[in-house]
């Protein structure tokens, strides 16, 4: 399954495509939903031709909470949000892909867009979350 979750520009005409399915059941595979992160395409050489297995991607995870964010669930984009902040490295610094069966940061570190990923998904839970009784706006 691709990343498929729009740039946060488009999150509105995709959002009838990214709509939960089932009871609860979201159109993510199910050992990326257990990990909370998402591959940029499906695995396998199938897709694209290469020896060796995808990893999981950053900042389409980011996306994820980003757009659970604005669509009202906000919960799920904070607990999502935190797993993620989890997994920089002692700096702080995120990588462009995971590997979760090793626990290694892979690719390109740091990776410039899986920060914007994070920037934008934080905003978005700020934003969903003004209002809310005990919540602190972000200065």
């Amino acid at each position: 399954m691709r990343c498929g979750l729009p740039a946060p520009a488009g999150l509105r005409a995709a959002a009838p495509r990214l709509a939960p399915r089932g009871r609860g059941g979201w159109l993510f595979r199910e050992e990326q939903a257990a990990v909370l992160l998402l591959y940029r395409y499906p695995p396998g050489r199938d897709y694209d031709g290469l020896e060796g297995r995808e990893n999981l991607f950053a900042v389409c995870s980011f996306w994820l909470a980003d757009y659970l964010a604005r669509s009202g669930e906000v919960d799920r984009a904070m607990i999502l949000f935190e797993r993620l902040l989890g997994l920089a490295n002692d700096v702080g610094l995120y990588a462009e892909q995971f590997d979760t069966r090793n626990h290694l940061a892979l690719g390109n570190i740091p990776q410039a867009f899986s920060h914007s990923g994070a920037i934008t998904a934080a905003l978005s839970i700020d934003q969903a979350l003004r209002g809310r009784p005990g919540h602190q706006i972000a200065a």
